[in-house]
């Protein structure tokens, strides 16, 4: 990159790693294996807060600071946008299977959206911004940590629509393995 990377995620198998490059609106896709760079050129109009991609290494999901959410099909090199937030995305998730996309906003909700741009659920609970997102892999669950007021993390299981609560004192940010 020639400037600044705002985001940067290596899949779970350590083949690659995408990165964002704000000022020149960039994609890098490293491919380990290779030792080959792709660039693809992309306008996101919004700062990138965070980055994931699918387990199979197809999509990449930018949560934006405008409130929007941008999906990435690597293949195909084609965006979409989810817009459903009513402030900026901090933290986005996708499921195992690269159906589910979960995100986490500062207007204290998760969101729970199909790949085809659908919203599935929204989620209160939290008593301010949800800083961080996780989808459990094992479980049906959604694993969610807020910093003040509340700094606590929030385990949601969608199967029992229950949740359970952690009292963490200062949160910044929860990952799940």
């Amino acid at each position: 990159h020639e400037s600044r990377v705002t985001g940067m995620v290596v899949d779970h198998k350590n083949k690659c790693a995408v990165s964002f490059d704000q000022e020149n609106n960039q994609i890098k896709i490293l491919d380990f294996q290779n030792n080959r760079v792709k660039t693809v050129q992309i306008t996101l109009m919004g700062q990138v807060n965070n980055l994931c991609l699918s387990e199979d290494g197809n999509t990449v999901v930018a949560a934006l600071n405008n409130g929007e959410i941008k999906v990435l099909n690597l293949n195909e090199l084609t965006v979409q946008t989810f817009r459903g937030h009513a402030s900026s995305v901090v933290s986005v998730t996708i499921s195992s299977d690269g159906n589910t996309i979960v995100s986490g906003s500062h207007d204290g909700e998760i969101k729970i959206w199909r790949l085809d741009r659908q919203l599935v659920d929204t989620i209160k609970g939290h008593g301010g911004q949800v800083e961080s997102i996780q989808i459990n892999k094992n479980t049906n669950q959604i694993v969610s940590a807020c910093g003040m007021p509340d700094q606590q993390i929030k385990i949601w299981d969608l199967d029992s629509k229950t949740v359970r609560v952690i009292d963490a004192g200062w949160v910044s940010s929860v990952r799940s393995s």
